[in-house]
């Protein structure tokens, strides 16, 4: 089985309308060479010294300000996972992670924070779990995927 196959059958299974987009892979939204339908996201795998996980989903313009964020989720320090850690928790590697991952994420330890200026009204694009390809979906239904997959989510500033 692909890595990308348990995304494609989630979205049949839940009825998500997307768009697919094969491309050249890339590893950081700076490396996209060609334009996508809608806003390109960055997805961060972030951590505290307390083990709790979290996915921030923002503009793929945007630098994530983790000073700022640990203190809206009232944390005190969050870094970014390790590759290794990546690995373990959502079996994703440095510049495939995406909110798909979630699929292997077995106990919802990874609880998902989506920046709030995201525009509400347009697709989002997701790494399929490979970095080849992305998916568009309606903000809409990705928080719908976020909580058939049983993660927790959270808007924040």
């Amino acid at each position: 089985m692909l890595p990308n196959d348990s995304v494609f059958a989630f979205l049949h299974k839940h009825k998500v309308d997307y768009q697919l987009i094969n491309h050249p892979a890339i590893e950081k939204v700076k490396e996209a060479d060609f334009v996508i339908p809608g806003l390109t996201v960055k997805n961060l795998l972030l951590k505290t010294q307390n083990n709790h996980y979290y996915l921030l989903v923002i503009a793929g313009d945007k630098r994530a300000d983790l000073k700022s964020i640990a203190t809206q989720l009232s944390e005190k320090r969050l870094s970014f996972a390790s590759p290794e850690l990546m690995k373990s928790l959502i079996k994703l590697t440095p510049g495939t992670v995406s909110p798909f991952g979630l699929l292997n994420d077995e106990n919802h330890q990874v609880q998902v924070i989506v920046d709030e200026s995201l525009n509400q009204n347009r697709l989002l694009g997701f790494h399929p779990n490979v970095n080849h390809q992305t998916i568009m979906v309606r903000f809409s239904d990705f928080i719908n995927l976020i909580e058939a997959m049983g993660n927790q989510y959270r808007l924040i500033k």
